[in-house]
């Protein structure tokens, strides 16, 4: 015992006196929907219908909600709830157990909540591991599968395996609507249905608003006398039966990979780098409204991968791998910036406004452009940066900060001077480590404070005091690159090809979230409780006040 108290006696004491940076991987019990995250639907596979919601099973966005007396989208059911795979085969609710039931690529998911508490039975335990969902439907008794050329039969309220045979032992068998691979044909006396919004139905055949041709893969007619009908890009029609009418609705994202977000007016400009490129999204989050811009359809430009979003006067300047696209909303017109008008190659990952030129930085250097000419600028700084990587370029108040890979730099506009950050201010507090500072990556306002994160760690420059400071050294992080960074009086939030990590100014605490449904974090946007958070795997709402 004494041994022990002479041990707990010695930590005691290196807590008190420690000044390194703790780091802990925090394993908080959430909420259900404090993590929201809404990608690429893809197909819709299946559909059923519980108390208050129509479900919709997705290729790649997992199970959308349609909430009945709502009248209105709500949030989707994915892996930030619990499930498994946001791929999904089949969705199935079961008005006996009130138990929804989904199917995905790697086993069957089932909730008695039907929004968390998730429950996953891996497929080898049910049939094995080459299952293949088709349909799920139950009887007062008993869940069934349909999987492949057989039926699997499971307990409907702990999906314990109770046989497999060829065809189900079992008459009055309710299916949920699955997925077929030709096109479901719309019965009578639903085929004279008019179609809004410029949507089209002939004989089997579906053609959306820009004429492209539409196949539609699960029918469903609920127990209000609704119709609903998937579509194979994940367009949803809702069939009034009242006003004989299909309305489109649509739900996900152009391009899963988000690389860059912009808060604009009502909602979000949602911006993607994947391979191909697909296309930029709008999205009124509080009307869980969603509009594409295609590049074959709407932008009608060669596609190109966006890396940075700009709102300059109310035109969306959205910087890309083969220059800028700038959008005029009101307009609707978009026009492209090529090397030839920003005289700048390589590709654009950063942009700022000082509300008379636009600033650009590439992989390649930096430029400035007049927005209502939309021309190159000459600053006289060009050759300083050539073929230097600009990772952040940001407007503070009469001076254009730049976090490049050899450095950071500060241009003021009334000397037209480029200094090195170590010829400004009083570096004391930095104990001679800025002349270690390479790599500059993240640049960051808060209450007149300038916060970098480099390679070495974030350090902080007050403007008032011209005092240099190292806030904590990013040892923590891995030392690899930031490639969002969002900052607010109590924390500071990172993001990196790791996931998301939020440090506390005040008890300098790591808290580390590299959840499978994060994957890299490119971009962030915090607004009060809300931090948005474009990934690789889509678009997530965190509630991080909820933990």
């Amino acid at each position: 015992m004494e041994l022990v108290s002479y041990i707990y006696h010695i930590i005691s004491i290196l807590g008190i006196f420690s000044f390194n940076l703790l780091f802990c991987q925090y394993d908080p019990r959430f909420d259900p929907f404090d993590w929201i995250t809404i990608t690429e639907t893809g197909a819709i596979t299946s559909i059923s219908e519980g108390y208050s919601y129509i479900y919709f099973g997705s290729e790649n966005g997992g199970v959308l909600r349609y909430h009945i007396y709502a009248d209105e989208m709500d949030n989707s059911l994915t892996m930030a709830q619990g499930l498994s795979s946001n791929v999904i085969k089949a969705v199935h609710f079961d008005f006996d157990t009130g138990i929804l039931w989904i199917g995905t690529d790697n086993g069957l998911n089932y909730s008695h909540m039907r929004e968390g508490g998730w429950t996953h039975i891996k497929n080898r335990d049910i049939g094995g591991s080459n299952l293949k969902f088709h349909q799920i439907g139950s009887t007062e008794n008993n869940l069934w599968l349909r999987s492949n050329n057989q039926y699997i039969k499971l307990d409907h309220i702990s999906g314990i395996l109770i046989s497999i045979m060829s065809f189900p032992d079992e008459e009055n068998i309710i299916w949920s609507a699955s997925v077929s691979n030709n096109s479901v044909v719309i019965p009578e006396p639903f085929d004279n249905y008019f179609m809004m919004d410029g949507w089209i139905y002939n004989n089997g055949y579906l053609i959306d608003s820009n004429g492209r041709d539409k196949r539609v893969t699960a029918f469903y007619s609920s127990r209000y006398g609704d119709i609903w009908l998937g579509v194979n890009d994940g367009v949803i029609l809702k069939g009034d039966f009242h006003m004989e009418t299909f309305h489109p609705i649509h739900f996900g994202l152009s391009d899963v990979n988000v690389s860059a977000l912009l808060r604009f007016k009502d909602g979000f400009w949602i911006c993607g780098m994947s391979t191909p490129p697909q296309g930029i999204t709008f999205y009124d989050y509080k009307k869980h409204y969603f509009k594409s811009h295609d590049f074959d359809i709407n932008i009608n430009m060669s596609p190109q991968k966006i890396y940075s979003v700009l709102n300059v006067n109310n035109e969306l300047w959205f910087g890309g791998s083969m220059g800028i696209l700038v959008y005029n909303e009101k307009k609707d017109f978009w026009r492209l910036l090529d090397e030839t008008k920003i005289q700048l190659d390589g590709y654009i990952n950063t942009m700022t406004w000082d509300s008379n030129f636009v600033w650009i930085g590439s992989n390649r250097g930096i430029s400035r452009i007049d927005p209502v000419e939309k021309q190159f600028d000459s600053i006289g700084i060009e050759f300083s940066f050539k073929d230097e990587s600009i990772y952040d370029i940001e407007y503070l108040g009469k001076e254009i900060w730049i976090a490049t890979k050899y450095g950071l730099y500060i241009y003021n506009e009334i000397t037209e001077s480029l200094l090195d950050f170590r010829d400004v201010g009083n570096h004391s507090y930095l104990g001679g480590e800025e002349n270690l500072i390479t790599d500059c990556w993240q640049i960051e306002l808060y209450n007149n404070i300038v916060y970098i994160a480099t390679k070495q760690g974030l350090i902080s420059y007050d403007r008032q005091t011209r005092i240099w400071r190292i806030i904590f050294r990013f040892s923590a992080l891995r030392q690899q690159r930031v490639l969002a960074m969002t900052i607010n009086e109590e924390y500071a939030f990172f993001g990196n090809n790791s996931g998301l990590f939020k440090f506390s100014f005040e008890h300098f605490f790591i808290d580390k979230y590299a959840y499978p449904f994060l994957g890299k974090v490119n971009a962030l946007y915090l607004d009060n409780e809300e931090l948005w958070i474009g990934t690789s795997q889509g678009l997530t709402r965190f509630l991080w006040k909820n933990e």
